[in-house]
């Protein structure tokens, strides 16, 4: 990887450095630091049979839409060295190039449905060199584009240009760090927490965004079973729920310590869940903050009834035995979410942007 990371420099250099000069250098730098930071995690994902062949140029000029599915076209066939390498590393490309027009909350939604369909604990750890992987794809583009800047006559070159020096911005932006945040939203059925979670996420630290990790899905991956697919009631008995929870958990320490943040989007109704998930950010040496949305009971039951498709197996009377339970004092942020996923999601940015302003992304 190291190897792959400083041709990719040493190319920046010959080629790009007249569209980014001192940017350019900073990525060397980087990318050497970020490697000996991540090299004993990589030799272990090797041994465990994460690096293989892949496709080796996954960029979306590679991807095609057939009757509304994606194919996958022009891999890497003529080479086993270039396309051979970390799972994750193939998956940046995409990614990364995603962010690159412009698509954040895509990008995130990639990575986030990759690691939930593969369902291994690794490719959470595996995070911590994420951002490495995409620099570098950000930095493969940027030499092609420097590539075609050198044939294209005068006209375009200045676009040209702008997508190199964007190409290297990008990529400094993806490996560059700081200190991870785990936001928790919980709350009853029907209250929002999946909306505003899902659109908190993107607006949160590194490149693409925060994971979001959900219980309701959690669940159906411990059970094998699609999404949508409704489980049987003893799913949902006492000792199974803190089964799930463990799996937020496990994958909101081992994802923080990778450097990126979390937003744990899960009902944590009882105190000891609220402080369990708390635990976890202090474990990680993550920043935390917890927000409860409340709403007017009938507008979580006109939700729940509404749902289609929805991998929550809630249903109204699931919602009056939540409320009979109660959740006990909560010390946590509470947010009325009765209104516009607009308006709540925006009410919970500026509560994380009073304390920590530096992870809100606009």
């Amino acid at each position: 990887v190291l190897a792959r990371a400083l041709q990719i420099a040493r190319g920046l250099e010959r080629r790009a450095v007249e569209y980014a000069p001192g940017r350019v250098h900073r990525l060397e730098t980087l990318f050497a630091r970020r490697f000996a930071d991540v090299r004993e995690m990589l030799a272990r994902r090797g041994l465990e049979g994460h690096v293989r062949r892949c496709h080796g140029d996954l960029h979306l000029e590679n991807i095609v839409l057939i009757a509304g599915e994606p194919v996958l076209f022009d891999a890497l066939e003529f080479s086993e060295d270039l396309a051979t390498g970390d799972v994750l590393y193939d998956l940046a490309f995409l990614v990364m190039d995603l962010v690159a027009h412009g698509d954040v909350a895509a990008a995130r939604r990639v990575l986030e449905r990759y690691l939930w369909k593969v369902d291994d604990f690794d490719n959470y750890e595996g995070l911590a060199a994420f951002g490495l992987f995409m620099a570098m794809r950000a930095g493969v583009r940027a030499i092609v584009a420097a590539d075609r800047a050198r044939v294209i006559g005068h006209t375009g070159k200045a676009d040209v240009a702008g997508k190199i020096a964007g190409y290297v911005d990008l990529a400094l932006s993806c490996i560059e760090t700081q200190k991870p945040l785990l936001v928790a939203i919980g709350g009853f059925s029907g209250t929002g927490k999946t909306v505003v979670s899902r659109n908190l996420a993107p607006r949160l630290g590194a490149v693409p965004g925060a994971i979001h990790l959900r219980s309701d899905l959690e669940r159906k991956a411990m059970f094998h079973v699609d999404e949508t697919t409704r489980l049987a009631p003893d799913a949902y008995d006492k000792s199974t729920s803190v089964r799930v929870y463990d799996r937020v958990f496990l994958k909101a320490r081992k994802t923080l310590e990778s450097g990126y943040c979390v937003v744990a989007d899960a009902v944590f109704s009882t105190a000891e869940e609220r402080a369990a998930i708390e635990q976890v950010a202090r474990v990680a040496g993550a920043e935390f903050a917890g927000i409860w949305l409340d709403v007017d009971e009938a507008v979580a039951a006109r939700r729940i009834a509404a749902r289609r498709g929805d991998a929550s197996d809630a249903t109204i009377a699931v919602l009056e035995q939540q409320r009979k339970r109660g959740a006990g004092d909560i010390a946590w942020q509470r947010l009325d979410a009765s209104s516009t996923v607009e308006e709540a999601v925006d009410a919970v940015v500026r509560y994380i942007a009073r304390h920590r302003p530096q992870d809100i992304r606009r």
